[in-house]
């Protein structure tokens, strides 16, 4: 990234990715992430011509939310030079560099400062996971909307999906443990008793990987899964998986992907198999169960 000058006379470079990592390493440390407590903030009316989360991330890292957001920031003045919150030692000052609203941190005066956008940031808190990937800008994009009320397209998308999964796993739930639940739809239970656990599971995972860019045909989220991470050997795992998508509980799609081959940097494409869920609703469990007793 290109060194520019502030419009203050600082320099500062823009947070790169080995930026974020290295901040995440400090917000490992609890008693310091601790100090981030996070604010709601209605922001809504600032964010009314959104309609995508591309329009979201670029209008949040312009307005003005670090210190509304952000606890241990809340008395900080713009241009204010202060002990750095993140890296200790160092110099910080919020300010907005013609652009985007930053949090830039430097060890003094002589050196180049970094610009921490209020996404890096919230990149930087999911310690939990890799700061570079997908789920993490996720989780942070949503975080940031659910705290500032913001709603736009690709959210309420986002959302339903949410509600869809947590929908599905109670009506898992209640064929479970529910004794009338589980009467009416015997031929579906007899059918599926044994892979209970692995559709808990699945719909945990379809839940937490909840991405924009991966729709099945049907507009669903799609994601991996991966048996072996949870003990289910291959052929076990593809049988189980036809007995769920004949009964109509999953839908499987396989598709051709190109992706950079980590171990030999080379592009390599191959048929990848996606999962998704369907909407769970008694009705399909009631046609389900029809159908499995006139067979």
């Amino acid at each position: 990234m290109s060194i520019m000058i502030w419009h203050n006379g600082r320099y500062y470079k823009s947070a790169s990715g080995k930026d974020l990592e290295k901040l995440q390493r400090e917000f490992t440390n609890e008693n310091k992430k601790a100090k981030w407590k996070k604010l709601s903030f209605d922001a809504s009316s600032l964010f009314k011509a959104v309609r995508t989360s591309k329009d979201f991330i670029q209008q949040v890292k312009r307005e003005d939310l670090i210190q509304k957001i952000f606890y241990n920031l809340s008395e900080k003045e713009e241009d204010e030079i202060f002990d750095c919150e993140m890296f200790d030692g160092n110099q910080a000052w919020i300010g907005n560099d013609g652009v985007e609203n930053r949090y830039f941190t430097r060890k003094s005066s002589k050196n180049i400062a970094v610009g921490y956008t209020i996404v890096d940031i919230f990149r930087s808190l999911q310690t939990e996971l890799d700061v570079y990937s997908d789920n993490c800008f996720w989780k942070a994009r949503k975080e940031l909307a659910d705290l500032l009320n913001v709603t736009y397209e690709d959210s309420d998308w986002e959302i339903r999906e949410l509600e869809k999964y947590e929908t599905n796993m109670g009506i898992l739930e209640k064929m479970i443990n529910e004794q009338s639940a589980a009467s009416t739809n015997k031929n579906i239970n007899r059918q599926i008793t044994e892979y209970f656990v692995d559709l808990e599971i699945m719909l945990q995972i379809g839940k937490k990987y909840i991405n924009l860019k991966e729709r099945d045909a049907f507009g669903n989220s799609r994601f991996f899964f991966y048996p072996s991470k949870y003990g289910i050997p291959r052929k076990d795992f593809d049988r189980r998986i036809g007995v769920l998508k004949k009964l109509d509980l999953i839908i499987v799609e396989t598709v051709e992907d190109t992706y950079l081959d980590k171990n030999s940097h080379d592009y390599v494409t191959r048929d990848v198999t996606f999962l998704s869920f369907p909407q769970y609703t008694e009705e399909l469990f009631y046609e389900i169960e029809k159908k499995l007793k006139n067979n």
